[in-house]
């Protein structure tokens, strides 16, 4: 199932459900928005329950904690085997 078509049911929904139309402008957001953000809601609900149901997945696969956790090992590691290593030196 794709997010495009989550989208569109949740649009006839919200259309349909006069509290829900309330509850998106209570928020202050566009139909659009409030369709969006409750999409992202259910799929992620969905998620965590594991039905993988979009192929528009809500978490990044690699995200930028994962970057810097990455980039950290590899600084450690380096100054680790820094004393193994023994890069010659440049003499003039």
């Amino acid at each position: 199932m794709k997010m495009d078509s989550l989208e569109a049911v949740l649009d006839k929904a919200i259309r349909a459900n006069k509290p829900f139309r309330a509850a998106v402008r209570q928020q202050n957001w566009t139909l659009d928005r409030g369709k969006h953000i409750f999409a992202r809601y259910i799929d992620d609900v969905l998620y965590q329950n594991g039905a993988y149901l979009s192929p528009d997945l809500f978490y990044r696969i690699v995200d930028r904690w994962n970057i810097m956790l990455l980039g950290a090992m590899g600084i450690i590691t380096f100054f680790l085997l820094r004393p193994s290593l023994r890069f010659p030196r440049i003499r003039r």
